[in-house]
């Protein structure tokens, strides 16, 4: 029973908060409460996910081969995230061609349960992995494409969530446990959705030099 007190935790408390941003949204008329609620999610979620997963790796390979295996994964992060903050569009479109990937390691393990738990359980959890590299990287472009952004992580980690509810496979506590970890990268995925029907905050203009009292310099008329 205790397994599921963590999937539970994750069920509930993104989307009640992103239900109180919402609503502060709403009263304020502005986006931010909303983008900043699917940025908590998502990157405090990542942060455990990654604290766990480097962790396992260095400990199962060591501190050399861990950094091999994890080079490419930083390298590949970096670079998108490059992408992101350059050219945020460009950066969705190509997040969204990746994100065949998961849903793709998610449809082979509704067909094949069997076969698809026996290279995870070999390899690692791959798909949680490529769901918040991937999402961590929509979150940067959130602040300037807030719907693309929020269809984007809808699809990355939305539709694995969903195919697990529609073809329940393979073993009850892996499939709720991986579901339940999505859902954060999911609810921020609203969260932005529905920011994007809000105002941003609007830039104060620059307030003109009152000329009325500026001092006259000598000689000045």
């Amino acid at each position: 029973m205790e397994r599921f007190i963590l999937p539970l935790l994750l069920t509930i408390v993104p989307p009640s908060l992103t239900a109180l941003a919402a609503w502060l949204a709403h009263r304020r008329k502005r986006r931010r409460p909303l983008i900043w609620t699917g940025w908590g999610l998502l990157y405090a979620t990542a942060a455990f996910l990654a604290l766990i997963v480097v962790g396992e790796l260095f400990s199962a390979q060591g501190l050399l081969m861990g950094a091999v295996i994890l080079a490419p994964w930083v390298i590949s992060l970096a670079a998108l995230g490059v992408l992101a903050v350059r050219a945020p569009r460009t950066a969705l479109t190509v997040l969204a061609l990746l994100a065949v990937l998961p849903v793709g390691l998610a449809t082979w393990e509704a067909f094949d349960p069997l076969g698809a738990s026996s290279w995870a359980d070999s390899i690692g959890p791959v798909e949680l992995v490529l769901i918040y590299v991937l999402a961590v990287i929509v979150g940067l472009t959130a602040g300037k494409a807030p719907r693309e952004a929020g269809w984007v992580l809808l699809l990355v980690a939305g539709v694995p969530i969903v195919l697990r509810v529609l073809t329940p496979a393979g073993e009850l506590a892996r499939q709720v446990i991986i579901a339940s970890l999505s859902m954060p990268a999911a609810t921020a995925g609203v969260a932005f959705l529905l920011a994007s029907r809000h105002a941003p905050a609007a830039r104060r203009p620059r307030r003109a030099p009152d000329r009325s009292q500026r001092r006259l310099e000598p000689g000045s008329s």
